[in-house]
């Protein structure tokens, strides 16, 4: 009990019996692996192998740049949800991720793909801009250009939890972030 909200670990229709209808749901999950990336071809395989025992979406750690031909090699994105969690702005692997997506004919607005890169939660985890804070706005401000048509905005709030912050902190953090995003 945080603030006078109970909040479960998980909850079954028992629980949400009698109440009002969920204004927005979702309509199914999705067994999602979580890949490391260090070299494209290993990862791919590791991707190929967790497609072929049963994940229906993969996760992308990413922190060198990378060819994505190669990481997705016998993978269509079109059919699985797919994040690509960058450690830092990447605007080749984006352009060529974008040059891939248009050599395929992937619709990226149909597609459960996106980017992942938390700018500003990256300072607030570390207390640190990647350099400088020009350098990585100037950064930033070249990712969002080449993730022009790829969904890519992100905000990770676990770190805030894993850190001691209640529910309510937690939210409040978050979307202080997510006003610092629009005023960025």
């Amino acid at each position: 009990d945080s603030n006078g909200i109970t909040i479960h670990p998980f909850y079954s229709r028992e629980d949400i019996a009698g109440q009002p209808e969920p204004v927005v749901t979702q309509p199914g999950w999705s067994i999602c692996a979580q890949i490391r990336v260090t070299d494209a071809a290993v990862a791919n395989k590791q991707a190929l192998h967790e497609l072929n025992n049963g994940a229906s979406g993969l996760c992308f750690v990413i922190e060198q740049e990378i060819d994505p031909e190669i990481l997705l090699q016998d993978i269509e994105l079109p059919y699985i949800y797919t994040q690509f969690k960058l450690s830092h702005p990447m605007p080749a692997f984006v352009a060529s991720l974008k040059a891939l997506g248009a050599k395929k004919d992937w619709s990226w607005q149909e597609a459960e793909s996106f980017l992942s890169f938390d700018y500003i939660g990256h300072y607030a985890q570390r207390g640190n801009w990647l350099e400088s804070k020009t350098q990585d706005e100037n950064a930033f401000a070249a990712f969002l250009e080449a993730a022009e048509e790829i969904p890519a905005f992100c905000i990770d709030a676990a770190f805030f939890q894993n850190a001691g912050a209640n529910t309510t902190y937690q939210l409040a953090c978050t979307l202080a972030l997510v006003n610092e995003y629009l005023n960025l």
